[in-house]
């Protein structure tokens, strides 16, 4: 046998394309604005903590164990990307200073997680000092090495919180300036007195808002993302649709990093949480219970249920 055939019968071994596939799932990429964005019976291809492959099963350019070095056949259940909390105060200076609210943060984090958040954005006041705030930096880079999630203390100048006394005047200065507005639901529920925020000027200006905790473990309750989905459209009046994308991609864009999380998309940081539901609906319509599975943080697996 000639070289030439040898090298037809044994040709050379292909490296997988992908790290880990995710098969036979339903992902809600949140990638379009006015909708889930929803591939039924999809595929998910990660490599290097990346999202390098996604669409429907049928669309794999071969057997899923070619593909990738390890396969995941998901059930058919849902991934939508990670939630993000953009505007909370996780992370405060009394915490630099004392174990006991370094232990609060610690646990809020840990529950977060469970409910398939990625990412938290931990606002430092202007008045901080250079000290106060860089301690606070430290702080965060420890919580990071301990959980798998982001947490951002420097934000850039993206996001304005949304007063339910917001004018159209600011909502217009908001839009102009293409910053995030952010919406604080769990608000409305503890202070009923609260005017509701003016959503149809939002709507008919186009603005982009997000929802978040407002969570201080030392002074402020909400500790848990998931009832906010149920908030947001029970109180304030958004679709399921708003709601899901204002802790997805519009938190994202909120904290200035929607390059890289935020949807399901080709390219972007693997950040996903997996959930057991029928329909992404599902999360802003249920009040209490906790449908996730896991998360995937930059293309590693947490499961947060046996």
């Amino acid at each position: 046998m000639s070289e030439a055939d040898n090298q037809k019968s044994n040709p050379p071994v292909k490296t997988p394309a992908w790290d880990t596939l995710l098969v036979n799932i339903n992902v809600a990429t949140m990638a379009d604005a006015q909708s889930y964005g929803i591939i039924e019976n999809g595929a998910i291809g990660m490599k290097a903590g990346r999202i390098i492959g996604l669409g429907a099963m049928n669309e794999l350019p071969d057997i899923p164990d070619k593909l990738a070095v390890d396969v995941i056949d998901c059930g058919n259940i849902w991934a939508t990307p990670g939630l993000i909390d953009c505007y909370s105060h996780v992370v405060s200076v009394t915490a630099t200073t004392n174990e006991q609210s370094l232990a609060l943060s610690i646990r809020w984090l840990a529950a977060l997680l469970k409910e398939g958040v990625t990412t938290v954005a931990s606002l430092v006041t202007a008045d901080l000092t250079t000290d106060e705030k860089v301690a606070i930096a430290q702080l965060a880079r420890r919580l990071e090495d301990n959980y798998p999630l982001y947490v951002y203390t420097d934000i850039l100048d993206t996001q304005l919180l949304l007063l339910p006394d917001a004018a159209e005047k600011e909502i217009k200065e908001m839009v102009a300036a293409k910053k995030v507005g952010v919406l604080l639901p769990a608000r409305y529920y503890t202070n009923k007195a609260l005017a509701l925020p003016p959503l149809a000027l939002l709507r008919e200006h186009k603005a982009a808002f997000a929802i978040a905790s407002d969570c201080d473990p030392l002074s402020s309750p909400p500790s848990s993302l998931l009832p906010l989905l149920n908030m947001a459209c029970q109180l304030l009046g958004l679709t399921a649709v708003e709601a899901l994308h204002g802790l997805t991609s519009l938190a994202a864009r909120a904290i200035g990093i929607a390059d890289d999380i935020g949807t399901i998309s080709y390219g972007k940081v693997a950040d996903i949480a997996l959930w057991d539901i029928d329909h992404p609906a599902d999360l802003s319509s249920h009040l209490g219970g906790n449908p996730c599975l896991g998360v995937f943080k930059a293309g590693t697996l947490y499961k947060v249920k046996d």
